[in-house]
């Protein structure tokens, strides 16, 4: 087994529509650019859906154009009830 190491971690928060996927998908772009796609990514979008409007859990994913390729895993979850 590889040993442990420190991993570091960014949140990223916002309203509706401030721009919060296009963020998220220029820096796992720029990462994945700069380090060659050498480092495995994980992008972990937690939705707050609503009962009214549904949440925009498909949106983060379709507006995201970085999230190709093996080193990059992406999991959209709502908490909705929890």
């Amino acid at each position: 087994l590889e040993p442990r190491r420190p991993v570091p971690v960014l949140g990223i928060t916002g309203t509706g529509g401030s721009g919060k996927s296009s963020l998220t998908d220029e820096i796992v772009r720029r990462f994945r650019l700069d380090q060659e796609d050498k480092l495995r990514i994980a992008v972990l979008a937690v939705d707050p859906t609503r009962r009214k409007g549904g949440g925009a859990l498909l949106g983060d994913r379709i507006r995201m154009n970085s999230l190709d390729g093996e080193q990059v895993f992406f999991r959209s979850m709502a908490t909705r009830g929890a």
